[in-house]
C-alpha cells in the first residue's frame, strides 16, 4: 500500500517537474509583419510559442481582425465598425431665457444707473473734508507696519528652518546609507548587474526590412545609402538580419516592407527578480541599519538631555 503510494506521489511530482520547465523554458516569439505602398498598406501582430502553426495570436490592424490557431483550429474575431451616425453632432436646442435670467437683467437695468461710486459722489457735491485725507494717512501707515512685521516673521522663520534642515539632512536614511563606501559600492553593483539580465529578457530572432525610397536632394540620399550600407555590412547575424535598400533619386519617394520577431521565455523574465532577491546584499545592510538605529537613539537621547 506504501509502495503504490509512493509510486503515485513520484509521478505526480515527476508530472509537475516537466509542466514547470516546459512552461519555464519553452521560448515564446513576438512578431509583426507590415508593408507601406501607394495602393496598400497592410500590418499584422503575431505571438506565437513552440511554432506557429500549433499556436499563433495574429491580429490584422487594417481590418481590426484577430485570427487564433490551435493545433489546427481556427477562430476569428472581427471588431464591430463604428457606426458614423454615433459621431454626428447632435443639434443643439435653442436657448431659453429663464425667469431668473429676465429679473436678474431688469433688476440690473434698474440698479445700475442708481450704482454709482461715493467718492465721485463726494467730488461732485464739494464735500470732500480733511478727515477723509487723515483716513488715508492712517491706511498707509498700517500697511507699512503689517509689512515691517511680515519681513520680521519671514527673517525668523528662515533662520529656524537653517538648523531644521541640517538635523534632518543628518537623519536622512538615504544619505547615512549613501556614506557608506562598502555597502553603496555592493548596492551599485547589484543594481547593474540586475539591468544586464533585463537587457537580455527580449532577443532579435529576425529582422527583414526592404525599402525603396529617395528625396529631392542626392547628397542626402548619398548620406542615407552610405548609412544603412554601414549598418548591414556591420552587423554579423548573417540571414537573420537582413536590409535592402533601393535608392530613388530625384523623388520624395517611400515604399517599403519587412517582417521583425523577438524570441524570449517565461524563465528570462523571472531570471532578474531571483538574481534581485539573491544577490542582494543582505547582511552588510542589516549591519549598516543596526548602526543608523543605535546613533539616532544616542541623538534622542542628548536632545532629550538639553531639553
Amino acid at each position: 500500500m506504501i509502495y503504490n503510494l509512493l509510486i503515485v506521489l513520484g509521478i505526480i511530482v515527476t508530472v509537475l517537474i516537466i509542466s514547470t520547465a516546459f512552461f519555464l523554458f519553452i521560448p515564446f516569439y513576438f512578431g509583426a509583419d507590415f508593408s507601406w505602398f501607394k495602393t496598400d498598406k497592410q500590418g499584422n501582430l503575431l505571438f506565437w510559442f513552440l511554432n506557429s502553426s500549433f499556436f499563433l495570436l495574429r491580429y490584422d490592424i487594417r481590418l481590426k481582425k484577430l485570427i487564433i490557431k490551435f493545433a489546427g483550429f481556427k477562430i476569428t474575431k472581427r471588431q464591430e465598425s463604428v457606426k458614423e451616425e454615433e459621431f454626428k453632432a447632435t443639434p443643439q436646442k435653442p436657448h431659453r431665457e429663464t425667469v431668473s435670467e429676465r429679473t436678474g437683467k431688469v433688476r440690473g437695468t434698474e440698479t445700475g444707473s442708481q450704482k454709482e461710486p461715493v467718492e465721485s459722489q463726494i467730488n461732485e457735491s464739494g464735500l470732500e473734508t480733511e478727515g477723509i485725507e487723515e483716513i488715508h494717512e492712517i491706511k498707509e501707515k498700517k500697511g507699512e507696519e503689517k509689512e515691517n512685521s511680515i519681513s520680521q516673521e519671514a527673517a525668523g522663520k528662515s533662520e529656524e528652518k537653517l538648523p531644521d534642515l541640517l538635523t534632518r539632512l543628518k537623519n536622512n536614511k538615504l544619505l547615512f546609507f549613501l556614506k557608506e563606501k562598502k555597502l553603496a559600492c555592493k548596492i551599485f553593483k547589484w543594481i547593474f548587474r540586475i539591468i544586464k539580465k533585463i537587457l537580455k529578457v527580449v532577443s532579435f530572432k529576425r529582422l527583414h526590412v526592404k525599402a525603396n525610397a529617395g528625396v529631392e536632394d542626392p547628397a542626402l540620399l548619398g548620406k542615407i545609402y552610405g548609412y544603412i550600407e554601414a549598418i548591414k555590412y556591420g552587423s554579423n547575424s548573417g540571414k537573420n538580419f537582413r536590409l535592402e535598400f533601393t535608392p530613388v533619386f530625384m523623388q520624395n519617394y517611400l515604399e517599403f516592407r519587412g517582417s521583425v520577431s523577438l524570441r524570449s521565455s517565461l524563465w528570462k523574465f523571472l531570471l532578474p527578480l531571483i538574481v534581485a532577491l539573491v544577490t542582494f546584499p543582505y547582511l552588510s545592510t542589516l549591519v549598516v541599519w543596526l548602526r543608523y538605529k543605535s546613533l539616532t537613539k544616542q541623538r534622542r537621547k542628548k536632545n532629550e538631555k538639553i531639553c
